[in-house]
């Protein structure tokens, strides 16, 4: 099967309005700081702490731009998703985007907040849609690669669930996990079910208590994870348990 590189036509990036009016936002991205840690966003989307700026987040960026870059440059078609869609079935061809938007109010789980963000890639194929995730690749032991990517699974089950209330899409969702540098699976893809819908909802309504100042989230302290936390200079926990321990 043949797949095309394709890009969104401009008209139809801003097809879906951001809905801000009286409706909390929920950056889709945020879902896996949250994970690495719930204060941080009571930090920066609650107190208005800016955190640094690090090293491994301007590579980041530097990454995905270069794959953005890589992308443009192989571009063959320009493209709507819809129309994307409809043809992978008629003509048996696969569609290739990258750095696609999303954005979609919670209407039909009746929560007053909507998600939004830019997914990395997503595969348009007859049988099934794949939304991807670059990430680094940390080489973690096989048995931790799903606690530790948790958060990142779970935000591309948000990036799936967006399209899925966006376009309405029929076919099989799934999601994977890739290595933003050697373009290999970490977590090969899997189907987006019920069950992760039911989960995620779970976690976007913890984050909503939060970015609403309803809850205040209870940490455990680690050491580890602490000193390399971005907001660990602003943050009254760190302060509390941790003042004057790395300097032993």
């Amino acid at each position: 099967m043949r797949i095309v590189n394709a890009r969104i036509p401009e008209d139809h990036e801003n097809e879906f309005p951001p809905y801000y009016r009286g409706i909390k936002y929920i950056g889709i991205s945020w879902i896996n700081s949250y994970f690495f840690c719930p204060y941080q966003i009571y930090l920066e989307k609650v107190k208005g702490v800016r955190g640094e700026v690090t090293k491994e987040m301007k590579h980041g960026t530097e990454a995905h731009l270069n794959l953005q870059i890589e992308h443009e440059i192989a571009v063959e078609e320009v493209i709507g998703i819809r129309e994307a869609l409809e043809l992978s079935r008629e003509e048996s061809t696969g569609f290739r985007f990258r750095e696609v938007r999303v954005i979609a109010k919670m209407d039909r789980y009746r929560r007053r907040y909507q998600i939004g963000g830019r997914l990395d890639e997503l595969l348009i194929l007859p049988d099934r849609v794949v939304v991807i995730d670059d990430k680094p690749n940390k080489h973690v032991a096989e048995e931790y690669v799903e606690k530790f990517y948790r958060g990142a699974i779970m935000q591309t089950y948000a990036y799936a669930l967006a399209l899925k209330e966006m376009y309405n899409i029929d076919r099989r969702l799934d999601v994977e996990i890739r290595d933003r540098d050697t373009g290999e699976s970490i977590i090969p893809a899997r189907e987006f079910t019920s069950e992760h819908e039911k989960i995620l909802i779970g976690t976007l309504d913890e984050m909503y208590r939060i970015l609403k100042g309803k809850n205040v989230p209870s940490i455990r302290p680690s050491i580890n994870r602490c000193r390399n936390c971005r907001f660990k200079d602003f943050c009254d926990i760190y302060a509390r348990f941790f003042s004057g321990v790395e300097e032993h």
